[in-house]
């Protein structure tokens, strides 16, 4: 905001075209999927996001920033929608496998975010287009890497060895359903925080540097990497649902808590409150899932 003297409705309209690319990407990668192999989308993904961080440095107003904001995000939804169906397709033909992949998938990107923070906290002080450099390489070079991959079958395995009854199978369905409706809200809540985060912190906290407001961001990852599996296991016989909306009750506790973030351990403690949420979600979602797609 500083560097290109935006307003604040500026940049959070910027943030919300992003938020709308993300729900666009995750429809539009499915459909992609369908047609072409998930490896060649995910490729191919990273390749035009390489380019538009490029181009995006040189980038001062807003309509066109908002413009490739839009189209990262749908590129950004679109990678992460069909490299899971890729990683999904590689794995054995059983739930357990699919679901600790998808764990370690959520664990990895995690850790990436963290490393990115980090970067960014580092290299801000030194102008914000050398981190759209180290993005365009970062990019560049894992789009080709997965052109590189061996391409897998686009059929997802559901042989699984358990034959369901057609009551557990219409039980599945209509706890899919409800977690969907717990999702739409939770979403809600999610772009809202997403579109207005930073924003919030720049507000209220104009005295601290970007490298601190970095480590902020840096604890979300982090406790994912380091305590997402402990949290996971703790959890792991309980009723999904339940725990479903234990998650959604602490991402709400944590937006309450960061209303009342008049210092900056609030804040932390709020991103902390905010993370177990999310893993909570995260895992009770990824279950339900697979039980669907078993059914």
């Amino acid at each position: 905001m500083r560097d290109l003297g935006l307003s604040v409705g500026s940049a959070t309209f910027i943030i919300s075209c992003y938020g709308v690319g993300k729900i666009l990407g995750g429809f539009l990668s499915g459909k992609l999927v369908d047609k072409f192999s998930a490896n060649s989308v995910s490729a191919v993904s990273l390749l035009i996001m390489a380019f538009l961080f490029l181009i995006m440095a040189y980038l001062r107003d807003v309509y066109s920033l908002s413009l490739s904001g839009l189209i990262i995000g749908i590129l950004a939804y679109g990678f992460i929608t069909s490299n899971s169906v890729w990683v999904l397709n590689s794995c054995e033909k059983s739930s357990k496998m699919k679901l600790k992949a998808i764990n370690m998938l959520s664990v990895s990107s995690n850790l990436g975010i963290g490393i990115a923070a980090a970067i960014v906290s580092l290299f801000a002080v030194a102008g914000f287009i050398i981190i759209f450099y180290i993005s365009f390489f970062s990019l560049l070079t894992a789009s080709i890497f997965l052109f590189l991959q061996d391409k897998h079958s686009d059929s997802l395995g559901n042989d699984f060895s358990e034959e369901l009854s057609s009551d557990k199978k219409r039980g599945n369905k209509k706890v899919l359903l409800l977690a969907l409706g717990c999702l739409f809200f939770i979403g809600i809540a999610v772009a809202e925080k997403t579109a207005l985060y930073v924003v919030y912190l720049h507000q209220n906290f104009p005295q601290y540097s970007i490298s601190l407001i970095g480590l902020l961001f840096m604890l979300n990852p982090i406790m994912v990497v380091f305590a997402q599996a402990p949290i996971v296991n703790s959890f792991q016989n309980k009723n999904k649902i339940l725990v479903l909306g234990l998650g959604a009750f602490l991402m709400g506790l944590g937006l309450i808590v960061l209303c009342f973030s008049f210092v900056f351990v609030i804040a932390v403690i709020s991103m902390i409150v905010w993370t177990i949420g999310e893993m909570l979600i995260f895992f009770s979602c990824s279950i339900v899932d697979l039980s669907a797609s078993n059914s």
